[in-house]
């Protein structure tokens, strides 16, 4: 029956890549309603590939629970301190052990109504974007949300650090979402394992040598 209909169009079969089906990708995505009524009051949820998604997302949170959460962060909250006093730069033997990461960013930390944030450019002559500063207690939370959540995808250590360093920024934040997506059990289910040389052939290969 559908062959007889579609006989009486004359249309051209255009291949388009799995990535730019966009929307079709986000309605096989639809999030589960229970989950869509809790993200009204979780602070850190889910967040999807897409810069506009995630700029939703960040929208619903609370700015004082995210206040609170660095304050109570020893090395985020002394930073938060010496920016507010608004001083230069202080010496490296000034600061806590914790806080050298942060330090080291100095020039890029900004305050903002008392929410710290890192000043980042994808490339050199794009606009400045704010990276929120996320305390080591909420990581966890962020890397769940956008890896396992339902815009997540289970993206590769790769994918996930770049949609990750779009809205967010902690120190070492490559080998953290290198060690998540590592322990995510079904990443390791789903991929296929990395093929080792055939015994033979190495052997074959170290005879010619």
């Amino acid at each position: 029956r559908w062959l007889e209909i579609l006989g009486e169009f004359h249309f051209d079969i255009v291949h388009r890549p799995g990535r730019l089906h966009e929307a079709p990708d986000a309605l096989s995505r639809r999030p589960d309603p229970t989950r869509e009524a809790a993200t009204q009051t979780d602070p850190v949820l889910a967040a999807s590939d897409t810069v506009a998604a995630t700029r939703r997302v960040e929208s619903t949170w609370d700015p004082d629970f995210i206040r609170a959460k660095q304050q109570s962060d020893v090395a985020i909250s002394e930073v938060i301190s010496r920016l507010s006093e608004r001083a230069k730069c202080p010496a490296r033997s000034a600061m806590s052990e914790g806080a050298l990461p942060y330090w080291k960013q100095w020039a890029r930390l900004r305050l903002i109504d008392g929410v710290l944030y890192r000043v980042f450019r994808l490339r050199p002559r794009e606009h400045a974007q704010l990276q929120l500063v996320v305390p080591p207690q909420l990581i966890p939370t962020v890397l769940e949300s956008l890896h396992n959540g339902p815009t997540g995808g289970h993206f590769n250590a790769t994918k996930l650090a770049k949609v990750a360093r779009r809205r967010f920024w902690w120190p070492c934040l490559d080998k953290t979402v290198s060690d998540f997506c590592t322990q995510c059990r079904q990443c390791a289910t789903r991929n296929s394992p990395t093929p080792r040389p055939c015994e033979i052939g190495r052997a074959s290969c170290r005879e010619r040598v």
